[in-house]
């Protein structure tokens, strides 16, 4: 992997081994010249280390990487570092609600662990309103971006990495019912 300063993005070699929230582990199998988006780019050829799914293949142009939510996995100790954030009830400052869902939707693109901690973190500390429903899709996809995450770098089970985001955000819970359901309902 070598950091691209000129273009702001992370460049990543064939055989690298990627995490995406949705599809787990990933190898790039291939970089490839393609017509992408009616112009032609150079793409990761992109394939889910669980084979589940019969063949199943992306193509990604190397700029859209990251925005496509893939990433090198976390450590064991930036885990440490999420749920020892996610135990603080400091929220940085007192935000409305209007510049919170703004703060959330932002986040909500960059689909990283961290991206999603904060997504948890001020939903569950920083605002207090009835979610929409886009919100709450938000706040699913980014427990279980976090938990899978979690589980396979702690190797638990994501109930288990669950367990530890329940525990960490502690009493939060009981008034946000909404979290504690999703975060219920990981698989």
């Amino acid at each position: 992997m070598k950091p691209s300063r000129a273009c702001n993005r992370i460049n990543f070699s064939v055989g690298d081994i990627l995490f995406h929230p949705l599809h787990g582990l990933c190898e790039i199998k291939a970089v490839v010249d393609e017509e992408f988006l009616g112009q032609r780019s150079l793409c990761y050829l992109i394939e889910p280390k669980r084979h589940e799914r019969s063949n199943t293949r992306f193509l990604i142009a190397l700029e859209q990487i990251l925005e496509a939510g893939f990433h090198l996995p976390i450590s064991i100790e930036e885990v440490q570092k999420i749920l020892k954030y996610l135990k603080s009830a400091d929220t940085g400052s007192t935000l409305n609600v209007e510049k919170a869902v703004e703060i959330v939707h932002i986040l909500a693109k960059e689909n990283t662990p961290w991206a999603f901690a904060k997504i948890i973190h001020l939903l569950a500390f920083g605002v207090n309103h009835v979610c929409s429903r886009q919100e709450r899709e938000i706040l699913k996809h980014a427990v279980q971006g976090l938990t899978r995450e979690m589980a396979l770098v702690l190797k638990l089970s994501a109930s288990q990495a669950s367990s530890l985001i329940r525990k960490s955000l502690g009493p939060s819970l009981h008034s946000n019912t909404w979290i504690k359901g999703e975060l219920e309902r990981v698989e």
